[in-house]
């Protein structure tokens, strides 16, 4: 089928990948209450625990896999890799009978989401330019918001009626079902191979704005270049001197980390991701208090899904409107709504946190979602974006590498933020868990923004 060799296939599975990914990332959080303290006799802030041992995983699984998959060009074979990973974590919560069997498929199940949510989003860099990023980043994290969100809902429904062996065995059967997909898709080179034949092909080879074959146009302004200037390009020396050059360029991790706007692009992501996974903590726990079962503790994350998905699609729009380029400039538009968005899901975060209606919480967990999907879906394009620039004229490009510095804050933030926030949560109140995830983010976010707004060129 043509659609298997399209761009359009590539995003389908990695919004698959990223749904089933995140889905089982949050199909336990609901269970946690009645799994760690009703059947394990744990300590409520070791709940905070188990979701940092997945952010741990992710740690070791993001850079390792990026790494191999950049230097090899290779996406399809690392996210075998990964959702065998997750399948295998899934069976091991399923007939974990002790807290350390428990953890540790908890991290490899990290492991398997460090792997494929990188090189995932790494295939979608490899097939389409920067200015046309946008969109098909909103639709890859609309399938991670998703997922993050109706997880919990899914497990609990399934926890309540199936158990612990049920969600073990949804999740692992999720894990193989993408595995398949991913199979029957072709890899990045093969789909860029496909799309230059078509190019090529006059036939088929439509100019998107002036709607003329593309081997008519211009060809007015072509200059053959002399024989002289052809041998020289052709020389066995240019060949090699120009190879050289290529290697020195290939981009470490290092390279990344040196660039301004990656580094505090990842540090807002961590405070991004560490208020969501603190409130996936924190809300249960509350919920439960108030006498809520674990399955209708998962339907009130039916708010934060419909938010996230539609501030990310909404957003991926806006982005790629003419107006907002002009306005803000082609890079610059997308640190705006990142401070635009995740300030105001931090201000939300405080109401969250002030709310004694079960309700009115709900209605709060929609809008953070809203404007956590419209924050945190410029940061990934517009690392993306920077990473296209960055990679031109090198032998390699590094673009698995710049979203496992993605996945490595987002594991930070996990590992950290929610043991933080549980910690708090019993010491203190409700109130204060929001008030310091969402304090952090606001902070964080407008001065790190309007740093690279003002003190950054295009």
């Amino acid at each position: 089928m043509k659609f298997l060799c399209s761009r359009g296939a590539v995003v389908f599975v990695v919004f698959c990948s990223l749904f089933i990914d995140i889905t089982i990332y949050g199909i336990v959080i609901p269970a946690l209450p009645d799994l760690l303290q009703g059947k394990f006799n744990s300590s409520v802030g070791l709940n905070g625990l188990f979701v940092a041992i997945f952010g741990l995983g992710v740690l070791f699984g993001a850079p390792l896999a990026s790494y191999v998959s950049d230097k090899y060009s290779n996406r399809k074979l690392p996210m075998f890799v990964g959702f065998v990973a997750l399948a295998a974590g899934s069976l091991g919560i399923a007939y974990a009978n002790s807290l350390a069997v428990l953890y540790i498929s908890r991290g490899l199940q990290g492991i398997g989401s460090g792997v494929t949510f990188a090189v995932g989003l790494a295939a979608i860099i490899d097939i389409y330019p920067a200015e046309m990023l946008d969109t098909p980043i909103s639709i890859a994290f609309t399938g991670s918001t998703i997922g993050g969100t109706s997880g919990p809902i899914i497990g609990g429904v399934v926890f309540k009626y199936y158990g612990q062996h049920g969600i073990g065995y949804l999740m692992f059967g999720a894990a193989i079902l993408i595995l398949i997909v991913r199979i029957v898709i072709p890899d990045s080179d093969q789909i860029n191979a496909s799309l230059a034949q078509e190019q090529n092909n006059p036939k088929t080879s439509i100019d998107l704005e002036d709607g003329l074959p593309s081997d008519e146009q211009g060809t007015d302004n072509l200059i053959e270049p002399t024989t002289d200037a052809k041998s020289a390009l052709e020389s066995p020396e240019f060949s090699s001197q120009r190879k050289e050059e290529q290697v020195d360029k290939e981009i470490t991790y290092w390279d990344m980390l040196k660039e301004i706007r990656i580094f505090l692009m990842c540090i807002v992501t961590i405070f991004a991701y560490g208020l969501i996974c603190s409130v996936e903590v924190v809300v249960p726990i509350s919920f439960s208090e108030k006498g809520l079962d674990s399955d209708k503790i998962g339907y009130s994350f039916i708010a934060l899904t419909i938010g996230s998905a539609i501030g990310g699609l909404l957003m991926g729009k806006v982005l790629e409107s003419k107006y907002v380029t002009n306005k803000f400039g082609p890079y610059k538009k997308r640190f705006v709504f990142i401070m635009i968005g995740s300030s105001i899901a931090g201000i939300l975060t405080l109401f969250l946190g002030l709310s004694k209606s079960i309700p009115l919480s709900i209605v709060f967990l929609g809008l953070i979602g809203l404007f956590f999907g419209a924050g945190n879906v410029p940061i990934a394009s517009a690392l993306g974006a920077h990473i296209q620039t960055m990679s031109k004229g090198s032998a390699s490009n590094a673009n698995g590498k710049v979203f496992s510095l993605y996945n490595i804050a987002y594991s930070i933030s996990a590992m950290a933020m929610p043991i933080v926030a549980s910690i708090v949560y019993k010491s203190t109140s409700m109130f204060i868990s929001c008030l310091i995830v969402g304090v952090l983010l606001i902070i964080f976010s407008v001065v790190l923004m309007l740093y690279l707004i003002f003190y950054t060129k295009d």
